[in-house]
This record gives structure tokens, C-alpha cells and sequence, in this order.
């Protein structure tokens, strides 16, 4: 049985928080279907949680994919800033 203090669900800050990521993030990897999430209610009155065990299932598959999907390109050779010589008048 669970500890009283440990909680079931989190709200998508302390989610977020816990993953070490951005809401903004944690939306988006919801709405890819990576994280699932509860929704309480409808209209104004609704809650989005977040179920500790999701958030752990997701963890233990790795954050790896998640940097790999996230971090940018290195810049093309072609496309490295050059220096441009303008002559004055």
C-alpha cells in the first residue's frame, strides 16, 4: 500500500518539474501521445493530472529519445556566417 504522502497523479507544473522539463514540453509530448494524462471535469472547472507511474514509465524508457528529437542540427558547412568586407565611401 501507498504512503499517504505519495502522491497518485501531479498537476502538469509538478510534472513538468519532475521530468526536469518545460510545461510547454510536457504539452507537447502529450499531445504527441508519448505521456498520457487524465483530464477531470470539463469547461473551466477541469483538471489535467499527470499519474506518477506514466511519468516514471517514460522516464525509465529513456530521455535519450527526447534529446535526440529536441536538439538542433549543427549548422551546414554552407551555411557557416562569413565575413563580409564592405569598403567605406
Amino acid at each position: 500500500m501507498q504512503n499517504s504522502q505519495t502522491k497518485l497523479a501531479l498537476r502538469p507544473r509538478e510534472a513538468a518539474k519532475m521530468l526536469s522539463i518545460s510545461e510547454r514540453t510536457l504539452w507537447a509530448l502529450t499531445k504527441q501521445g508519448r505521456i498520457p494524462c487524465v483530464k477531470l471535469g470539463e469547461g473551466r472547472t477541469s483538471a489535467v493530472l499527470y499519474p506518477v507511474s506514466s511519468l516514471e514509465e517514460f522516464l525509465s524508457q529513456g530521455m535519450t529519445q527526447l534529446k535526440e528529437q529536441t536538439e538542433p542540427d549543427p549548422m551546414p558547412q554552407e551555411a557557416t556566417p562569413q565575413t563580409l568586407n564592405v569598403e567605406g565611401k
